[in-house]
């Protein structure tokens, strides 16, 4: 049976979404506030969008979570948006000693270097799911990021600890719950003698 998604939990997971959005720029030290966009048709027309999506996750054997997200950005302002059984790729620009803009790329094929995010669910155990991200490294340095995850059934984003991920790999995040998607953000090199989470291995 599939639990019905309530309109105020889609419209309250999107506001969320355009606002990090939105605020990218500001919070980057962009030129001006006034300058970034001011309405998601105005982002669309700068950024490549994903559709209307229907997420189907499977939370227990046979019951499903069935949510539909509305139109947004795949990549905007170096954030990441991937939804649950879907693959984003984002070309990087490189500025000097950092990772500058991101922006989605249909064709991963034809351009480098590029980020390429996964999320899909796993079983953890008989009867329970949980999700698996991964994230590939195009670089000769370790990078890092941070990570926003919305579970199934819940209107907030949560912050959620990430390890570095090694030069030329693909790191893997997992959680014992489904996931319907997740924003990435802040990436960067790692800086030497950088402290890393606890439970994640030096790259």
């Amino acid at each position: 049976m599939t639990p019905p998604a309530r309109p105020e939990r889609i419209r309250s997971a999107f506001a969320v979404l355009v606002a990090l959005a939105l605020l990218a720029p500001v919070i980057h030290g962009a030129p001006a506030a006034s300058a970034a966009p001011k309405s998601l048709d105005e982002v669309c027309r700068v950024a490549t969008c994903r559709p209307p999506t229907k997420v189907r996750l499977e939370i227990e054997e046979n019951r499903y979570y069935t949510v539909d997200q509305p139109q947004a950005p795949y990549v905007y302002d170096g954030i990441i948006n991937v939804l649950a059984d879907e693959t984003v790729v984002a070309l990087v620009k490189v500025e000097g000693d950092r990772i500058g803009d991101l922006s989605y790329v249909a064709e991963p094929g034809k351009v480098a270097p590029v980020i390429v995010t996964h999320l899909e669910s796993y079983a953890v155990e008989k009867g329970s799911h949980g999700t698996l991200l991964t994230v590939t490294n195009p670089f000769e340095r370790p990078i890092r990021y941070t990570a926003r995850i919305q579970r199934a059934g819940k209107a907030i984003f949560e912050d959620a600890v990430t390890c570095p991920v090694p030069p030329h790999r693909a790191g893997a995040e997992t959680w014992p719950v489904p996931l319907i998607q997740v924003l990435l953000k802040d990436f960067r090199f790692v800086a030497k003698g950088e402290a890393i989470p606890k439970g994640c291995e030096r790259p």
